[in-house]
């Protein structure tokens, strides 16, 4: 998910080893870009959790997406709306 706010891959210029892999165990997470909307970051950090039972199952993440694009296809004001065309003007 945070390939897709920075159109690069997460730890793209680490080397993909053991120490790596402790790091991500230990709590290494990769960066969203600038001016994501909080909700997006939000589902990110949910989707990262250490504890795979407190992570969104993937109905759940259907449900959330679904949402937003609808939201997003309305084109009405709303908070969803003007979060991510705001995004999308600093990409």
């Amino acid at each position: 998910m945070t390939e897709l706010t920075t159109g690069k891959p997460p730890y793209g210029t680490v080397p993909h080893n053991d120490d790596l892999t402790l790091t991500i165990c230990n709590g290494l997470r990769p960066r969203v870009a600038k001016g994501t909307p909080k909700r997006y970051i939000d589902l990110v950090n949910q989707c990262l959790d250490a504890d795979p039972q407190e992570r969104p199952s993937s109905i759940e993440l259907y449900r959330i997406f679904e949402n937003w694009k609808l939201k997003l296809e309305d084109k009405k004001p709303s908070k969803i709306f003007d979060e991510f065309s705001e995004a999308d003007k600093l990409s």
